[in-house]
């Protein structure tokens, strides 16, 4: 294998001591490895398998070879470091290393791949990996990486860091993503009848059409408003929609932001 220019450096990552620092993950390094390599290409898994076991006996490397990309062909491997190879990952790929990092949140994974653009670097990042390699690598490179990573740091381009940090805006997929994790947390505080009643008053029906709209009787549903009212702390329904909002609003205070810019743009402009 070639030998990539030296621009690979450890990165710390949030949530992990940096490795020379005294902490249960250095116990973690005297410990026997289990490493699988898991990629299509026979004769890439050997290369990496055998630039893991030189010269170190706390590696314990299986070379996983399957046929077809598919993310249960590598969830069994239950590992402490998968070598995943890009090829292996689906589109889009955010969702089978989602899977495999919420399955075994114990597992490190390193992707390696050829020549892999550095938007898609980026993206790898961001869905939870700890680090990739840009094959082919040199044998000593490829044991620095796997040694940072499973000392609980990171293994990455400062430059792919540097997007990293600069791409800090939610896109629209993790803004619906946030959106729907708060809306189902608050419809586990309602009842049926209160989220059928809810419904009906964020379209605007009044009294009378959300009770043909549910079958209740018009005292019914002023029974379930109250007790909506009571659970959002308001006094109408006006009220309750704006406390909806704020429930699940990603910012905070929605409702009391939206007036403050609205009388902050009042003062600044006249009719």
């Amino acid at each position: 294998m070639t030998a990539t220019p030296p621009t690979l450096g450890a990165i710390g990552r949030p949530g992990y001591a940096p490795g020379d620092i005294a902490c249960p993950e250095q116990e973690r390094r005297q410990q026997t490895w289990r490493i699988t390599i898991a990629t299509q290409h026979a004769e890439t898994g050997q290369a990496l398998a055998s630039a893991l076991r030189v010269g170190d006996d706390r590696h314990r490397v299986e070379l996983l070879q399957t046929p077809i990309p598919h993310a249960d062909g590598f969830l069994s491997a239950n590992a402490d470091l998968l070598l995943l190879h890009n090829e292996l990952i689906e589109p889009p790929l955010e969702k089978p290393l989602a899977k495999l990092l919420q399955q075994q949140p114990q597992t490190r994974v390193l992707v390696f791949g050829i020549a892999m653009q550095d938007e898609y670097l980026w993206r790898l990042l961001r869905a939870g990996v700890h680090g990739y390699l840009n094959t082919p690598a040199a044998p000593a490179d490829i044991q620095r990486a796997v040694a940072q990573i499973m000392a609980g740091n990171a293994w990455l381009e400062h430059r792919v860091v540097r997007t990293c940090v600069c791409a800090t805006g939610p896109d629209a997929g993790q803004l619906e993503a946030t959106l729907g994790r708060k809306i189902d947390s608050m419809c586990e505080q309602l009842t049926r009848r209160e989220k059928e009643i809810l419904c009906q008053v964020i379209r605007g029906y009044a009294i009378k059409q959300i009770a043909a709209e549910v079958h209740l009787s018009h005292q019914g549903v002023k029974m379930h408003l109250a007790r909506l009212f009571r659970k959002f702390g308001a006094s109408n329904r006006n009220q309750l929609i704006l406390a909806v909002l704020d429930r699940i609003s990603p910012v905070p205070d929605l409702s009391a932001s939206l007036c403050s810019r609205l009388r902050g743009n009042l003062m600044e402009t006249s009719d």
